[in-house]
């Protein structure tokens, strides 16, 4: 979302077109996240955040570093909080293609399945019903886990691999305990 867009649903003044990603920590923050400024005790930080703006109040703006943009309001935790709502992923999507539940597989009375979803049998998703779901979502790079974790979701990697390969698509299969940077 735009900085200049966001500030103006939350009636703050700015006409930067900054990409913004994320929320972050004043510490933690990178160039096209957003983050605030509301206790005095952690002004210290502000001088080095690599944030693309910071919500702060009126006494702390000229604090904020070159390459930052200072949002000025009067409670920049509550700036922050509202626009988190911006950023907040959906719950329920509600567009979309209808889900897809698999044999075998039971949905509690208090769950809400959305749109574009597909479940595999038994509550777990074998290869074909992978497959399945990389076509219906349009993906062709697909990350497998929670596999082999015991008797009942156990597969054959090379198999695996191959149906996917036949379907010109890729699988990476993590081990247990591998991890990947996902960007």
């Amino acid at each position: 979302m735009k900085l200049n867009k966001l500030a103006k649903e939350l009636n703050i003044s700015c006409d930067q077109e900054i990409e913004i990603t994320a929320l972050n920590t004043l510490s933690d923050a990178t160039s096209h996240e957003l983050t605030f400024l509301e206790n005095k005790k952690y002004v210290s930080e502000l001088q080095y955040t690599k944030a693309a703006a910071v919500f702060v109040k009126e006494e702390f703006k000229n604090m904020v570093p070159s390459g930052t943009v200072a949002l000025v309001c009067d409670e920049p935790y509550v700036a922050l909080a509202h626009a988190s709502a911006y950023f907040a992923a959906k719950v329920v999507e509600l567009e979309g293609k209808d889900a897809q539940i698999g044999k075998d597989t039971t949905i509690m009375p208090n769950v809400n399945i959305g749109k574009n979803v597909v479940i595999g049998d038994n509550f777990t998703m074998g290869v074909k019903d992978a497959v399945l779901a990389s076509d219906f979502l349009a993906c062709n790079r697909v990350l497998g886990y929670h596999y082999d974790t015991f008797g009942y979701i156990e597969i054959d990697k090379p198999k695996a691999k191959a149906k996917f390969d036949s379907q010109l698509k890729s699988l990476k299969l993590l081990n247990i305990g591998e991890s990947m940077m996902v960007k």
